[in-house]
């Protein structure tokens, strides 16, 4: 009996543990200037922020096939903005 109460417990659904993740496809990295390289390397930069939150992983950059579409980034960016300091 106390077999199928585990079995029992373990099929009944669990109380929601998720969390809100607002601004999961944005990330802000400062950059150097604002030539085409340095938006270039930023953009790479907030590419692996965003991959950081999309796979709750702080290794993100090592996850296979992660740094090829690093090299990309460019190609996924809908929208950038330069903010100088003080707007920050």
């Amino acid at each position: 009996m106390p077999v199928l109460l585990i079995i029992m417990m373990c099929m009944s659904p669990l109380p929601g543990l998720a969390v809100t993740v607002t601004n999961l496809y944005e990330a802000e990295v400062p950059v150097a200037d604002q030539t085409a390289n340095g938006r270039s390397a930023g953009i790479q930069a907030a590419f692996i922020q965003v991959m950081v939150k999309l796979t709750g992983s702080r290794n993100a950059a090592t996850i296979y096939g992660v740094s090829e579409l690093q090299q990309r980034a460019v190609q996924f960016v809908q929208q950038y903005e330069y903010r100088g300091v003080e707007d920050a």
